[in-house]
């Protein structure tokens, strides 16, 4: 390090000017001798014999300024008799002269191989006066003295050279001290800092995948520092790593290519860097830097960082080899323990074919290894989101997992990770979790406190799916600040929640196949009951008539018409049976073809009603319709469903009662007629199944049946572009409406001219 306007001299060479000056003065006999060395553009005076401040007042002059630096300029040496008579007019020399009583003066240049790099200097106070003999007797004194400063030079720079390599080498020798990559680089700024003296120092490594600079360690500098990204050619760091070179810079603050955020952050005077290059790769940069506005940076400096640089690149290489290889050996343990967790996940998933069971087990996998929380969301069929399962390593979370149970995702929020994993089936992935992100999503003060007192670090959100639906999602969250959750642990979670989602679905299809067998079974067996009971009564009136033939019994025509009419109701009973069935076939595979005309709507609900009519005396049917209702339906199917509808109002209304039949216009362009009776309703955990395929609200409690007639009413009315649903009075008793003319259906029309 130098001062502004100081040379460098080790004792050495220093003693060695002194010696040079003074055996001069006493070879020559005279009172005053110097010497200046050549620095740049100037002359530094490095030796002085004679009175304090009588020879060479000033210490630093330019080259062809005053007496010595003409001598130097020319390489000429000159002879000044009388002070008053000296040429360059030096007012500063010839007041020193005048004042320490010297009389005649005698430079000549100190040379090397033809360059000049130096003046000697004679001064007398005698009356003699120098003459070509000193001139002579002087440059030959000054051509051993330039051999004597040139080989003390050497010396000193061996010298030098020598401490700045036992000065790296006892710095470096603690750069073995650790392996870790992070801690080597802040050894390494701390170690620049003392062995330079500097107050600040940054080492950046080169990020290839961005192509900038990044500083990973500092010394003397604020956190701003690691913020700062520099690009190729940006800045001293950014020149440096360009160039691969070192560079000084003692005046930073004038520098064009100055890093704004430094200048504004840091009272950096000079500057200095040097690249860290290994094989010839660009791998950093260490930058030095000074507030001290009396200090430079000088090439021994340089140097000394270069030496340091070489050794640090090759610390910092081998460390990052280490981390390379522990990041390896981590990574490949880490594969190993997410195989045999997915292992032990797949074995446990598929020891249960219970839906419920599977959901609790996706949980309960979860916990500890992939969070301190696991929470298992489905989406219903009203697409309301449930939470079905969690597990917590903390049992004093107990509370709290309950206490949540009464606040479930809203589906459509745009805050909830839930919500928008079960929307689009991508992950979400929160590293961190912050309280502001609480706050946004807590659906009021009890629920904003308990998920504070959770305290949640970091989360993933994970969609649970098969075949292409997504059908829920699974929520980990950690409550260690130690972990985030990163790429690797959502792979986990995707994988595990595609097992999972897998054996959800493989539980819910053998639910669906178990239901449906079941359905199967039920079906057969009500078709069995069904098909006996006009079966065996055909067959009784069969016999009875074969017994009528054949003489058996006498002939009786009373008997005879019985048995026909018994026969065709049967007959006709067995037919309506066999056409359900083979409604439900066409349905099922689109080959029901509906006719639909122009009718009016009223007239065929008039019909259906009287028919009923006919057919019971313990209901009272009432008709409120407006005289004409037009509709262009198929007359058939549409009559096949409000009997349907009519015979299960009199069929469920055991005691009798009334049953209430409307038909009205609807909005927009469309019919509503609607069935209502006061009977025994339906139970409403059976409600939601009403109109699935052989279901039977009331099984054998109430009435015969097969459970198809709701189901194929539902698909015909669906047909027309119209819906039939149910509605379940307070007051017991339930209403059906079929609304026509809506969705694809033709609009219902007053029949009034257009």
């Amino acid at each position: 390090m130098t001062r502004e306007g100081r040379t460098r001299l080790g004792s050495h060479l220093r003693e060695t000017l002194s010696r040079i000056t003074e055996d001069a003065a006493r070879l020559l006999g005279v009172e005053g001798a110097g010497l200046r060395l050549v620095e740049g553009d100037d002359l530094v005076r490095v030796a002085a014999y004679g009175p304090e401040g009588g020879v060479m007042a000033r210490e630093r002059l330019r080259l062809g300024e005053s007496l010595s630096g003409r001598v130097a300029a020319s390489g000429q040496p000159l002879i000044v008799a009388d002070p008053e008579d000296e040429p360059s007019g030096d007012l500063v020399y010839r007041t020193t002269a005048r004042v320490h009583g010297f009389r005649s003066w005698l430079g000549v240049p100190l040379s090397d191989h033809g360059r000049v790099i130096g003046v000697l200097v004679m001064q007398s106070r005698s009356e003699r006066r120098f003459g070509s003999a000193d001139v002579r007797l002087l440059e030959a004194f000054a051509g051993q003295a330039a051999l004597a400063i040139e080989n003390a030079r050497l010396f000193e720079h061996e010298h030098a050279r020598r401490r700045q390599l036992e000065a790296v080498r006892d710095v470096t020798a603690q750069l073995s001290s650790t392996t870790d990559l992070a801690t080597l680089l802040e050894l390494i700024s701390r170690l620049v800092s003392e062995l330079l003296g500097v107050g600040s120092v940054a080492v950046c490594l080169w990020d290839e995948a961005g192509a900038t600079l990044a500083p990973r360690a500092w010394h003397g500098f604020g956190d701003w520092l690691g913020d700062l990204r520099i690009g190729l050619g940006e800045g001293v760091a950014g020149t440096i790593a360009q160039r691969r070179a070192g560079l000084v810079v003692n005046d930073y603050r004038g520098l064009p290519y100055a890093q704004p955020m430094i200048l504004a952050r840091h009272g950096t005077r000079a500057v200095m860097g040097e690249p860290l290059l290994y094989e010839g790769e660009l791998r950093g940069v260490i930058m030095a830097s000074i507030q001290d506005e009396e200090r430079t940076f000088g090439e021994e400096d340089r140097q000394l960082l270069a030496l340091f640089a070489a050794q640090a690149v090759i610390a910092i290489e081998h460390a990052g080899l280490h981390d390379a290889r522990a990041r390896a050996l981590a990574e490949a343990q880490a594969a190993r323990r997410r195989a045999d967790f997915l292992a032990k996940a797949s074995a446990a998933l598929a020891t249960s074919l219970e839906y419920e069971a599977t959901l609790q087990e996706v949980a309960r996998l979860a916990v500890p290894t992939m969070g301190d929380w696991c929470t298992v969301y489905m989406r219903k069929q009203d697409g309301a989101v449930q939470r079905v399962a969690v597990a917590y390593a903390d049992t004093a979370k107990a509370p709290l997992a309950e206490a949540l149970r009464r606040y479930p995702p809203t589906p459509v929020s745009p805050r909830s990770s839930i919500a928008e994993v079960i929307l689009t089936g991508r992950t979400v992935l929160n590293l961190e979790i912050p309280d502001r992100y609480v706050v946004a999503i807590a659906q009021d003060a009890e629920h904003l406190e308990i998920m504070r007192r959770l305290d949640f670090r970091s989360s993933m959100t994970v969609a649970l799916g098969a075949r292409g639906t997504v059908f829920g999602a699974v929520a980990f969250f950690s409550c260690d600040p130690a972990r985030r959750y990163d790429g690797g642990d959502v792979a986990v979670a995707e994988d595990l929640a595609r097992r999972a989602g897998q054996a959800i679905d493989n539980a819910r299809l053998y639910r669906d196949a178990q239901q449906a067998i079941r359905a199967r079974d039920e079906f057969l067996s009500v078709v069995a009951h069904e098909l006996r009971t006009p079966i065996t009564s055909l067959l009784g009136f069969a016999q009875l008539a074969c017994r009528q033939l054949d003489g058996t019994d006498p002939p009786n025509p009373l008997v005879a018409e019985r048995t026909l009419g018994a026969i065709d109701r049967q007959s006709a009973r067995l037919a309506a049976l066999v056409t359900r069935l083979l409604d439900v076939s066409r349905l099922d595979t689109g080959r029901l073809v509906l006719e639909r005309q122009p009718l009016d709507l009223v007239a065929l609900v008039r019909g259906v009603v009287d028919g009923a009519r006919v057919r019971t005396r313990r209901h009272n049917l009432v008709l409120e319709a407006p005289d004409r209702l037009v509709a262009t339906v198929d007359a058939v199917r549409i009559e096949q469903v409000l009997t349907n509808l009519v015979e299960n109002a009199i069929k469920y209304s055991p005691d009798g009662g009334p049953i209430d039949v409307s038909v009205r216009k609807a909005p927009p362009g469309g019919a509503e007629v609607a069935v209502q009776d006061g009977g025994v309703g339906i139970p409403p955990e059976r409600r939601a199944r009403v109109f699935d395929r052989y279901y039977r609200a009331h099984g054998d409690e109430q009435a015969s049946g097969m459970g198809l007639g709701l189901y194929i009413s539902r698909k015909i009315v669906q047909r027309h572009g119209g819906e039939l649903r149910a509605e379940f009075p307070e007051d017991g008793g339930t209403r059906f409406i079929v609304t026509l003319g809506a969705d694809g259906g033709e609009p219902a029309t007053d029949g009034s001219p257009r």
